[in-house]
C-alpha cells in the first residue's frame, strides 16, 4: 500500500517528464511555431485507439493514423504513438493527497498537462503537429489542441479544416483562417506546405 502511494506522489512529476517540453508549453502558437517545433505533421484518418500501461507503469493511448497527406518529417503510411491516458490518469491525480498537489507546483504543471491533452476518435480526419517522443517514448501535438486540427467533408463533398485553436500567422505569402474558422482543404495544404520551402531570393 505504501509503494503504491508512493507512486501515486512522484506520478505528476513523472508526467512533466514523460513528453517533450514543447508539447507541454500551454501558450498561443502561430502556425508558424507550430510547424518550426514539430517533429511531424501529416493528414490522416484515426484508425485505432487503445489504452495499456507501458513499461513504466504509465497509463498510455495509443493511437494510429493512416496517413493521406505528409508534410513534414519521416512521415510514412501511418504513424503510431503514445500520449498520457488522460482517462485513466485524471482518477489518480485528483484522488491524491490535496497537499502534494498544493505545496507541489509540478502537482498543479501535471493537471494542467491532463486536462489540455487532446482525445481521438477511430474516423475521424485531422491535421496534427507532432512533437519529437520525450525521455518516456511519449508525444503529443504542439500545444496539445492547437496542434490538432479537424478536416472536415462537407455535405457539397468538399474539404475543409478548421483552425481551431492557433494564433493568426504573420506570413505575408501564407493565407490562413482566423480561430474558429475554416480554409479550403488544398489551399490550407499549399499555404502549409509554403512554411517547409525555404525562400528564394
Amino acid at each position: 500500500m505504501q509503494r503504491k502511494l508512493w507512486a501515486i506522489a512522484i506520478l505528476p512529476i513523472a508526467l512533466i517528464f514523460s513528453v517533450r517540453t514543447e508539447a507541454i508549453m500551454v501558450m498561443s502558437f502561430t502556425v508558424e511555431e507550430l510547424m518550426a517545433r514539430a517533429e511531424k505533421v501529416f493528414i490522416g484518418t484515426c484508425t485505432n485507439v487503445s489504452h495499456r500501461v507501458n513499461d513504466q507503469g504509465i497509463p498510455v493511448t495509443e493511437v494510429t493514423f493512416a496517413v493521406s497527406e505528409a508534410v513534414k518529417g519521416e512521415v510514412g503510411t501511418t504513424v503510431t504513438f503514445q500520449q498520457l491516458d488522460t482517462q485513466a490518469q485524471q482518477r489518480p491525480l485528483r484522488s491524491a493527497s490535496q497537499d502534494l498537489l498544493q505545496e507541489n507546483p509540478q502537482g498543479f504543471a501535471a493537471n494542467a498537462v491532463i486536462a489540455n491533452l487532446p482525445n481521438y476518435l477511430p474516423g475521424e480526419e485531422v491535421l496534427l503537429f507532432l512533437a519529437a517522443p520525450g525521455k518516456l517514448g511519449l508525444t503529443a501535438p504542439i500545444g496539445f489542441t492547437q496542434g490538432k486540427l479537424p478536416v472536415t467533408t462537407l455535405t457539397s463533398g468538399e474539404k475543409v479544416i478548421t483552425n481551431t485553436a492557433f494564433t493568426k500567422t504573420t506570413a505575408a505569402n501564407s493565407t490562413f483562417p482566423d480561430p474558429g474558422k475554416t480554409a479550403q482543404y488544398e489551399q490550407f495544404l499549399k499555404a502549409l506546405r509554403a512554411l517547409t520551402q525555404p525562400e528564394h531570393q
